[in-house]
């Protein structure tokens, strides 16, 4: 699934002098937010933002959100409990600081690229906005990925420095250390619908660290492939040796090899260009026969003139297993 860290003021509840385009803006990204995290999206939150809401007087309740929405004449269309309930779910989400087991950090310093996602911040909301940037940016060291759903902005990737001094673990015990200058960058998002859109996909296939990541990466690239072909998903994963075994064949930074190996997957899970699809044999000889294990059966797909694509194939499920360059008829056993 797809991990998006919500900017606790994308939660705050407006209040009647902002205008109606800017309170159904509010309701209706809330309302994406949820749907989509019953589909496709892992919501993450940070550990203060129910209390940030609350401190601020901005924590969405029913009597106030009642009061809003006969204010701006919405009551036939979105009924309180849409918002709140939203809202209560949203807030039952796991935390960065719990996924990363950080009690607290103390840091300095921090800067935003573009500023305007600082801009115009109440001091606690702009304190929180900080720690989470750091946070993301701790979390990519460990090979972990988050999305930022915040206010629009005029670009997609975020830009944050800062430095921190020490790490409160989640057991209390103290990260002390020299005082060391994070700087990354993030993408972020307003609009949740948009999130396979957006997304670069072999941007993500370069920073991959693990099987689960480069599955990322191909879910997303199938996703936007698939808007010109209409075809239906075929089920799918990756072998255990498949990103070790295409590591081999430089397929991690590249980009023009890495879109060139995403596109023959991609065209496996839609059943695209069967014409480059071949069996995988026992030999080189025409007249050898179709590799096979159990119910399984072996195919290969062309990459390029020199890479072809190994993979498993059983009724509607797919495991691409590895790589192999031209005279190589080697599969590895499926995993399932």
């Amino acid at each position: 699934m797809i991990k998006t860290v919500i900017d606790p003021l994308i939660l705050a509840l407006p209040n009647s002098s902002d205008s109606l385009e800017e309170f159904e803006e509010y309701v209706y990204r809330l309302l994406d937010v949820v749907e989509a995290s019953e589909q496709n999206l892992k919501l993450i939150t940070s550990k203060e933002t129910s209390s940030l809401l609350a401190f601020e007087l901005e924590y969405p309740e029913w009597d106030p959100v009642k009061k809003l929405l006969n204010h701006f004449g919405l009551t036939g269309m979105i009924q309180p409990k849409d918002i709140v309930g939203s809202i209560e779910k949203i807030l039952k989400s796991n935390t960065i600081e719990n996924l990363l087991q950080i009690e607290d950090i103390l840091y300095e310093n921090v800067i935003f690229s573009p500023v305007e996602i600082s801009n115009n911040r109440k001091t606690p909301y702009l304190e929180e906005l900080e720690k989470i940037a750091l946070c993301i940016l701790l979390a990519q060291e460990e090979g972990n990925n988050f999305i930022f759903v915040t206010k629009k902005l005029s670009q997609k990737t975020i830009t944050v420095q800062g430095k921190i001094h020490e790490i409160e673990s989640s057991d209390h015990s103290i990260s002390k250390h020299e005082i060391l200058t994070y700087k990354g960058d993030f993408l972020a998002l307003s609009d949740v619908n948009r999130i396979y859109q957006d997304i670069d996909p072999i941007t993500i296939w370069k920073n991959a660290r693990s099987k689960e990541e480069y599955e990322y990466a191909v879910k997303i690239y199938t996703c936007q492939y698939t808007c010109t072909h209409n075809n239906s998903f075929k089920e799918w994963n990756l072998g255990n040796e498949f990103h070790i075994n295409m590591r081999k064949y430089n397929f991690t930074h590249q980009e023009s090899k890495i879109n060139s190996l995403l596109r023959s997957i991609a065209d496996a899970i839609l059943d695209q260009n069967l014409h480059k699809v071949h069996s995988l044999r026992e030999s080189r000889s025409g007249n050898s026969s179709q590799k096979t294990y159990k119910n399984k059966k072996a195919l290969r797909r062309d990459i390029d003139q020199e890479f072809h694509l190994h993979y498993w194939v059983e009724g509607n499920h797919l495991e691409f297993a590895q790589l192999g360059v031209h005279n190589d008829m080697n599969i590895p056993s499926p995993s399932y």
